[in-house]
This record gives C-alpha cells, sequence and structure tokens, in this order.
C-alpha cells in the first residue's frame, strides 16, 4: 500500500506542493487570515437563511425546509466570493496569472440521519475525476466551524494507484449539472445517478484529517475519500472549490486516469484568477483529448 504523507503548514513553493500532490501526499494548513475572512462570509451567508448557530439548524427545521434554506445560502454565497477566491490562492503561493478556479461552494454533512445523503458534496467513497473532474485538478477543503476532535473526511490510500471498477462510463457531467439543484432534496433516482463503486470498498486502512475553522486541506482529485458519517446533532459545513494550473495543462502533469471514464468536463466552468477570464477552450480540449487517450489505452490492454 502506498504511504501518504501529510504535509502540515509546509513552507514550499506552489509547483512542489502540485507535484507532491500528485503523487498521493496531502497537505494541510492552519487558518490564517484571508481563509478566517473567506469563513466568515460563509457562516455569514448560512446564518442569514438558517438563522443563528446555523450548526444547530437541523434541529429546528424539517429536512425539506433546510435543504430550501442552505440552497439559498449557497446561491447567496457563490454571489458574494466571486473575486474573493482569487485572493486565497495568491495567499498560498500559487501565479494568479496561471490559475484557474473552479467556483466556491457550499457543503453540508447533517448530523443522525437527518438529509443522510448530505448537501453539495457525495457521500460514498469516490474519485472527483469520476464527475469529469481533470485528473490535474487540486481541492481545497475549508472547515467553516471547528470539528472538535472529529474529521469530515476520510482518504482512502490504498487506491490511490489500485483502480477501482465503477458506473463512471454512465455519468454525463453537463447532464448532470443541467438536471441538479443544490441543496434541494436529492431522489434514489439521483442517487443512484451518481458514479460510485461497483465492487466493494475496504475502507480501511483509511487517513483521517482533524482541521480547524478556517484551515485548508489539499488533496488531488484523483484521491478516493468518503465522509464519515457524522454522529452529532449538529451540522458540519464547510467550502469547496478546485484550482488548476495552466503549466499542467500545458504540459499533461498530474496522476493518471486510473479508471475514469464520464462524459463532459467540469473545466469549462473555471476562471483565470488574476482576470475572472474563462479557461481557454483549446485547454479543456487539450486536457479531453488526454483523458481520453489514457482511458483507450486502459480499454485495450
Amino acid at each position: 500500500m502506498p504511504i501518504v504523507h501529510a504535509f502540515v503548514d509546509a513552507e514550499v513553493s506552489d509547483d512542489l506542493r502540485r507535484k507532491s500532490l500528485f503523487s498521493g501526499d496531502l497537505f494541510v494548513y492552519s487558518p490564517r487570515p484571508s481563509t478566517t475572512s473567506f469563513c466568515q462570509l460563509g457562516r455569514q451567508a448560512l446564518e442569514q437563511t438558517l438563522g443563528p448557530d446555523p450548526i444547530w439548524a437541523q434541529q429546528r427545521l424539517s429536512e425539506v425546509e433546510f435543504a430550501a434554506l442552505f440552497r439559498a445560502a449557497a446561491r447567496n454565497f457563490r454571489a458574494l466570493v466571486a473575486d474573493f477566491a482569487g485572493s486565497i490562492v495568491g495567499d498560498f503561493g500559487c501565479d494568479p496569472s496561471r490559475t484557474f478556479i473552479g467556483a466556491p461552494s457550499l457543503a453540508a454533512i447533517t448530523g443522525r440521519g437527518f438529509i443522510s445523503h448530505g448537501l453539495g458534496i457525495p457521500l460514498h467513497p469516490h474519485r472527483d475525476t469520476w464527475y469529469a473532474a481533470s485528473p490535474a485538478q487540486i481541492n481545497w477543503w475549508l472547515p467553516l466551524f471547528d470539528l472538535d476532535a472529529s474529521a469530515a473526511f476520510a482518504f482512502h490510500p490504498r487506491y490511490w494507484d489500485q483502480p477501482v471498477h465503477n458506473s463512471s462510463s454512465e455519468f454525463d457531467y453537463d447532464a448532470w449539472t443541467d438536471a441538479g439543484e443544490l441543496g434541494r432534496l436529492a431522489t434514489p433516482a439521483d442517487l443512484i445517478a451518481q458514479p460510485r463503486s461497483i465492487d466493494p470498498i475496504e475502507l480501511t486502512p483509511q487517513v483521517r484529517i482533524q482541521c480547524p475553522a478556517g484551515g485548508v486541506i489539499f488533496s488531488s482529485v484523483a484521491q478516493l475519500y468518503s465522509t464519515i458519517p457524522n454522529e452529532t446533532l449538529k451540522t458540519h459545513f464547510s467550502i469547496h472549490f478546485q484550482t488548476i494550473s495552466q503549466d499542467d495543462l500545458e504540459q499533461g502533469n498530474g496522476p493518471s486516469n486510473l479508471d475514469a471514464d464520464p462524459q463532459g468536463t467540469s473545466l469549462s466552468a473555471f476562471v483565470r484568477s488574476s482576470d475572472r477570464t474563462v479557461i481557454p477552450a483549446e485547454l479543456v480540449q487539450k486536457d479531453l483529448r488526454r483523458r481520453q487517450h489514457e482511458s483507450a489505452l486502459r480499454h485495450s490492454l
């Protein structure tokens, strides 16, 4: 089994961090002013719709009410932070002129079976590449509230370099985003349509990372990970977004596409950090061709 290292507050360049992430490592950073302010915007968006102490909102609302109000908070948050994520990216040493950002979003993992599928993030073991993410993308995860002694995610390092038989070939990113609505209650059909493992997943050994509010966990989108069941009476809220370097797109950097065969790509929604211009179509197509080439080679073996 590959060894996964978790580097805490590592003072390395963005180039070296990305290279390390592409080899399966994880990075964790303590809160800093830029991330603390970013999380404060997320908390304010939640408080405007869910009321004071939103972590306890599931105790006073029905599932339908909670989902509708969370959807409104998520929509308001996206409108608030259109330019804010760029300052965070720069704070972590990324070149704003060569770094593209996916739209930051809110996620909620409710407790004790309340809205058991969660809101804004798949709970079952998966790779984000199954959802049409480029293998060169980097995940940024920021908790909005302290999680006490618990963690929200578990990484499953056994599968870093081990393919998983999955249903991503049936997943169409464009159709999914057109039909989906962030924060709505999912139907059984919606959940089945999400790409997932066909074979059983060994959840142990696993890597859990505790991170305070305003801290950041970096991981490759090629990591297989799952959400840890929330056994508390309060909701875990977090911010998620992805970045990708123009250098990595041009040079074909990133982990190999082990097992993802979705239709479409999430890259078309990315914008340049420095000026918010849309990612060039030729870079999107170059990345798609790379993924398709690796998939064709894999299926020919």
